[in-house]
């Protein structure tokens, strides 16, 4: 599986924003092979402990932050609780 050097550097860097932001409740990010592989109209699960309408805000900030920093849009992420059956859809 390829992947693009540009998606790659998008993801490290929404999950160093999200790290710095809501660490301590991330269980696992998992990011999809490009940003047109989407699932349910996203292309990265945030799992946390317990998603919350604030959590959910800061992740899609954490998205539109590292977007701007990277220079590149498509960044779709979905924020979900642990246990989830969506989260194994995402990998």
């Amino acid at each position: 599986m390829r992947v693009e050097k540009g998606w790659l550097k998008l993801i490290r860097r929404f999950e160093e924003i999200l790290r710095e932001r809501i660490g301590d409740r991330i269980v696992r990010i998992i990011a999809r092979s490009s940003p047109e592989d989407l699932i349910y109209g996203s292309n990265v699960a945030v799992v946390v402990e317990r998603a919350d309408t604030d959590l959910t805000r800061e992740v899609s900030r954490a998205a539109l932050d590292a977007m701007e920093e990277v220079g590149m849009e498509g960044l779709s992420p979905i924020t979900i609780s642990e246990g989830d059956p969506m989260e194994h859809e995402f990998g």
